[in-house]
């Protein structure tokens, strides 16, 4: 622990909820070189906020509702087999 957040190998620890929990026959863990990682994010018209003004019991309380939704994607931008790897499952 370096500041309350989490090392391994002095790599700060980055939770996905793609990868599989813990348990037998799983590999939940990788230590990978996040400068082969390339995110990219999608811009078009249903990305962005919406404000929810009269939903119900929304007025009633003196609330706002709010939705969000925002689309990425990521790729491992590496494929020389001749040189070490970025990343480790551990």
């Amino acid at each position: 622990m370096g500041g309350g957040q989490p090392f391994i190998l002095e790599i700060p620890v980055k939770i996905s909820p793609s990868m599989p929990n813990i348990g037998a026959s799983t590999t939940p863990v990788v230590l990978l070189d996040g400068t082969y990682w390339a995110t990219r994010l999608v811009v078009d018209d249903e990305i962005g906020l919406q404000v929810y003004r009269e939903a119900p019991a929304l007025v009633e309380q003196g609330n706002v509702g709010l939705g969000c939704f925002c689309r990425a994607g990521g790729v491992l931008l590496y494929n020389d087999v001749s040189s070490p790897a970025p990343g480790v499952i551990i």
